[in-house]
């Protein structure tokens, strides 16, 4: 379970925080307000999708989600200029290529079946 999602300059989101609930949390607001760059800040997080620097904020500086756990454990994704990491705030994960640390992916524990959008089938 996620218990939060902290946003920071990604896409339309310049500094957004999001606190969950336990169950079926929805996303609800004004079309073009940001509701699917959460799911994409997410997405990127869980997946490291998408790759490039399209998602990164016209204000720049430093891209970075952060995600807190269940059970506490806070996992960030980093994206700077110079740096593009992953962190579960005891190491940094740096040269970890196309997919996702096996570490991050296990502390995250989210698969397909985790995440329902607004046109799939019940």
């Amino acid at each position: 379970m996620i218990q939060s999602i902290k946003i920071k300059n990604f896409q339309s989101h310049k500094h957004s925080t999001l606190k969950l609930s336990q169950g079926v949390n929805l996303i609800v607001g004004k079309s073009d307000s940001g509701k699917t760059a959460v799911l994409r800040a997410l997405n990127w997080v869980v997946n490291n999708k998408p790759a490039g620097d399209s998602y990164r904020s016209r204000w720049r500086g430093t891209t970075q989600v952060d995600v807190v756990t269940g059970d506490d454990k806070l996992i960030q994704r980093v994206k700077s200029d110079k740096d593009n990491y992953y962190t579960d705030q005891e190491t940094d994960y740096k040269a970890f290529g196309q997919g996702v640390p096996d570490e991050i992916a296990k502390l995250l524990n989210i698969s397909a079946l985790n995440i329902q959008y607004q046109m799939d089938s019940p």
